[in-house]
């Protein structure tokens, strides 16, 4: 439970707490779990959360359930690509590194990857925050 939803993938045994969820990459997946974590972790799929989770307080409740009602978008290849890679560049990012303008360039990576999860939805991006 949390204010907001977070999704983590590991690629080795790790140990978890008792009210996690797991989710498990099979061969039929359309996404590599790197590319599903950062779809469940945008924006537009907080605010489906948001309006789909049991509210405790603050916090959302992401269970079983939920997840099972989690619409997954289409299989498109080349638009998992580009989150994937972007994922992958985020992933090797050292915490002090900003762009030009002074933003994090974590903050601008995982704005692009909001705008791709849009296009996946096939949503426009219009429903985004602004960038800052």
């Amino acid at each position: 439970m949390g204010r907001v939803p977070k999704f983590v993938w590991a690629v080795r045994p790790t140990f978890v707490g008792f009210s996690v969820n797991l989710l498990l990459s099979t061969t039929r997946s359309p996404f590599e779990l790197p590319t599903l974590t950062d779809i469940l972790n945008s924006t537009l799929v907080r605010r489906w959360f948001e309006h789909s989770a049991k509210r405790w307080g603050v916090n959302l409740e992401i269970n079983y359930r939920v997840l099972r009602e989690f619409p997954l978008p289409q299989d498109n290849q080349n638009l998992a690509n580009k989150i994937a890679r972007l994922v992958e560049e985020r992933q090797t990012l050292q915490l002090d590194n900003k762009n030009e303008d002074g933003l994090p360039r974590q903050t601008r990576l995982e704005q692009r990857i909001d705008r791709l999860v849009c296009h996946l939805y096939q949503v426009s991006a219009e429903c985004l925050p602004p960038k800052t």
